[in-house]
């Protein structure tokens, strides 16, 4: 998995605010290089995959900024772990047409 690549929350924390965008940006790309590669494996579609985690990814840290503490983890969580029962909706849908 491609998570020890990715900056942890702590450093994240002590940035300023450029530096969170740029940081949850590479972050969120680090996750969907992740699922790009794992999809590609598996049979799916690389390419949704990738984007709905990447899509994800950006959803959850905005939500975290707008609503600190345990809200916004809350939140994060929620919209993250979503994204693939959301995906296979999407993928199941296309393929039945």
């Amino acid at each position: 998995m491609s998570t020890p690549l990715a900056i942890g929350d702590a450093a994240i924390s002590g940035m300023g605010t450029a530096g969170k965008i740029a940081a949850n940006t590479y972050n969120a790309g680090v996750s969907a290089v992740g699922s790009f590669g794992t999809a590609g494996m598996t049979g799916g579609n690389p390419d949704i995959a990738a984007a709905f985690t990447f899509g994800s990814s950006g959803a959850g840290t905005l939500v975290k900024t707008l609503f600190p503490g345990a809200m916004g983890n809350f939140l994060n969580n929620m919209i993250q772990g979503a994204a693939g029962p959301i995906q296979n909706a999407v993928t199941q849908g296309a393929t039945s047409k």
